[in-house]
């Protein structure tokens, strides 16, 4: 990626490389845009993970560290970036994501004759540490198959390919379907009473659809600020998710929301026409 990535820049001479994230292709344009000395453009920066083995963390800290504007989701990033010296360079604009929902809100109410989902929780399972780990997988469908709730399952081709190589047997109260498109997954996030998910984005789409949400993982998660609004827990898939029910299902009790007023993509192209 950064060799063709590299040919493409000096081919195309952007003014600059605009990154979002922490995936291996974020750190890979900035890397490549670093070479040829073009200004690269940081969304979503500054989010950190106490767990430094955590793939994604690597990736930030390095994409931050190569970038002339890195613009933050939350205070806490801001705050993280400040404490690595990059604190002249960074600047809280709030979440994209939350622009996204806020543009396609009216998109997601579900017509009469779409599947009600109000008695659903939503569950997304993707990430290798995960499905790759055959005690893990097993563990997590066995946790969620102890809840009294209905379950549906947009099911990532990872997932299935790993529950069908393993032979696993999936809960009666899991619904599986097919992976569903992004207005489709806002419908069923309108309906549901909550989210069980390793996905990084779904965690902060439920929080803007005013539901909770547990991150089933072994590490922490990045979104604290969630933590500290009673918004979000992490559930080891090493043990029972039962204790865990009846939070999931009590009222979202918000006093303030940590990202901004979805209006984030004006505020940072406002900040990078007078920066770069």
């Amino acid at each position: 990626m950064v060799n063709e990535l590299y040919h493409e820049f000096q081919n195309e001479q952007p003014d600059f490389v605009l990154v979002y994230g922490d995936t291996n292709s974020t750190l890979a344009a900035a890397i490549a845009a670093g070479k040829l000395y073009i200004p690269v453009v940081h969304i979503e920066g500054g989010v950190r993970n106490a767990d430094t083995k955590v793939p994604e963390h690597f990736n930030r800290v390095l994409t931050d560290h190569a970038s002339e504007l890195i613009f933050c989701v939350s205070n806490q990033d801001l705050k993280n970036l400040k404490n690595e010296g990059l604190g002249s360079k960074s600047f809280k604009t709030g979440d994209i994501m939350l622009d996204t929902v806020r543009i396609f809100r009216e998109s997601s109410i579900p017509t009469e004759n779409e599947v009600d989902y109000t008695n659903h929780a939503l569950l997304t399972i993707h990430r290798n540490f995960n499905t790759d780990n055959p005690i893990v997988l097993g563990n997590i469908l066995k946790n969620i198959g102890e809840l009294n709730t209905k379950i549906i399952f947009p099911i990532h081709p990872r997932t299935m390919n790993a529950i069908n190589s393993l032979n696993l047997k999936i809960p009666k109260n899991i619904e599986i379907c097919k992976p569903l498109t992004y207005v489709e997954m806002l419908k069923v996030l309108k309906q549901c009473k909550y989210v069980l998910t390793d996905s990084g984005g779904l965690q902060k789409e439920a929080f803007y659809f005013g539901k909770k949400a547990a991150f089933v993982c072994h590490f922490d998660t990045f979104w604290d600020d969630l933590v500290s609004l009673d918004a979000l827990k992490t559930l080891d898939p090493m043990n029972s998710f039962l204790p865990y029910e009846s939070w999931l299902n009590e009222p979202m009790l918000l006093d303030s929301n940590p990202y901004g007023d979805g209006y984030t993509a004006k505020h940072t192209i406002d900040i990078i026409r007078n920066n770069i």
